[in-house]
């Protein structure tokens, strides 16, 4: 018997296997797929009900997303009219600075009053939640319903 030595593919091999492979399964738009299936994706994005309380840092604080889903704030202003952006969500940058804030809270109408805001993200993506005049604020990580399964 003789033992042959092969050579490793060629990126175009791979990539031709690849396709073989998964040839008459899905249109690269996913065109085909029928709507239970689409309604299922669809589904897979959406917020569970599973989460986890995460520990409120000071404003500031750079949260990572343990898995896809969403980050929850939400604050009790402690004034009224605080028009000083009590509230805001930012997206950092692979260096560790501010890429775009993602969503904000402009004003609270009376001392007293609860706002949230959440957010999408995704797994090991980087987040900073910024915020003041607020007397408390809970900070929470929602899983995306495919991912529950990463939950503590």
């Amino acid at each position: 018997m003789v033992n042959k030595i092969t050579t490793p593919p060629t990126q175009k091999g791979v990539v031709d296997k690849i396709n073989e492979v998964i040839d008459d399964k899905a249109n690269i738009d996913l065109s085909d797929i029928t709507n239970p299936a689409k309604k299922l994706m669809a589904n897979m994005a959406m917020p569970s009900g599973t989460y986890d309380n995460l520990t409120a840092g000071s404003s500031g604080t750079v949260y990572t997303a343990p898995s896809n889903g969403y980050f929850v704030a939400e604050g009790t202003s402690n004034t009224e009219n605080n028009t000083n952006h009590p509230l805001l969500w930012y997206l950092m940058n692979d260096s560790g600075t501010t890429a775009v804030c993602l969503l904000s809270a402009n004003t609270t109408p009376y001392a007293g009053a609860t706002i949230a805001l959440s957010t999408a993200v995704r797994k090991g993506g980087k987040y900073r939640l910024d915020y003041g005049r607020m007397a408390s604020i809970n900070v929470k990580f929602i899983y995306a319903v495919g991912s529950e399964s990463e939950a503590n």
